[in-house]
């Protein structure tokens, strides 16, 4: 076996491994319920652990909200962003508007109601360079629709 092989199995296998992670986070993610999925950034450049803290003061004002937060590395400026999904927060209302006025100060947030399917945890797993979880997250558990009786 040449050095070449050794190497190009090991980059298989670690590929694979990574793909595996992504699967389960975005399996994971979605037995849980969303109300918002958020992309927020600031104008300077901070670390991911920056972004962490100011996701936290962010939410402080709703101690039942909880979050999936994904740092992510922009592409062309290079620049960390997050991608946030958001529960424990009714999605409509006073306290997205709030959400939407209370981001940073020299930052741009956009708030979008969750519509559930996968789109939503799909595109926060792939795109993350790392994903933490603030708070308590409550499964999901669909709403059973009544039957009428006469």
């Amino acid at each position: 076996m040449s050095v070449n092989n050794v190497f190009d199995d090991k980059a298989g296998t670690e590929a694979r491994e990574r793909e595996r992670l992504r699967r389960g986070w975005e399996t994971w993610l979605q037995t849980f319920r969303w109300d918002f999925f958020v992309t927020g950034t600031l104008e300077q450049p901070v670390t991911a652990s920056t972004l962490q803290r100011v996701v936290t003061k962010w939410l402080a004002a709703y101690p039942e909200a909880y979050a999936a937060v994904g740092v992510q590395r922009g592409p062309f400026a290079k620049k960390n962003h997050v991608h946030l999904l958001i529960g424990g927060i009714r999605a409509g209302g006073l306290a997205e508007t709030h959400l939407r006025g209370s981001w940073v100060k020299n930052g741009h947030v956009k708030i979008e109601g969750f519509k559930g399917g996968i789109g939503g945890t799909r595109y926060l797993v792939e795109q993350a360079d790392e994903i933490e979880l603030l708070g308590s997250p409550q499964p999901f558990t669909p709403q059973r629709k009544r039957s009428g009786r006469k």
